[in-house]
């Protein structure tokens, strides 16, 4: 049960910041300005999901705040340029059908991408879980 929550939320973390890289025209306008307006506001959602497994009383919540930042700006520099340049490249290919090996190139590509962001993730996550107490287990 803990690892399937774990596992949302991780998948909801990548995505949510697989989402800004998009393009305007590849979304509506309305939808591309909604997606900024999250990504912009992830880190204190973020903190607050976390909040509601674990009690963030005191410096925890701190902690937590500064590796979300570090995580994001990491993400920021580093990893919506690389997303920018797929999402074209698969945009660039979109006009005529879609081979067998292009789908699995971008499904490579964005495996990668998921694993680079669990190598920023997992350590912090690590360290704030071996941090917990018989509280914050049961509070989970």
């Amino acid at each position: 049960m803990v690892m399937q929550r774990f596992r949302r939320f991780l998948a909801f973390l990548f995505l949510a910041l697989a989402i800004p890289a998009c393009s305007s025209a590849t979304f509506t306008r309305l939808a591309y300005n909604n997606a900024a307006l999250a990504y912009s506001n992830l880190g204190p959602m973020l903190t607050w999901m976390v909040d509601d497994y674990v009690d963030l009383g005191g410096s925890r919540e701190d902690w937590v705040r500064v590796r979300i930042d570090r995580v994001l700006a990491w993400h920021r520099s580093e990893e919506l340029p690389r997303y920018r340049t797929l999402l074209e490249s698969m945009l660039a290919k979109s006009s005529a059908p879609y081979s067998v090996e292009d789908i699995a190139a971008h499904q490579r590509e964005l495996r990668t991408a998921y694993h680079r962001v669990l190598a920023q993730v997992i350590p912090d996550t690590a360290e704030f879980l071996a941090s917990m107490d018989s509280a914050d287990v049961a509070h989970l």
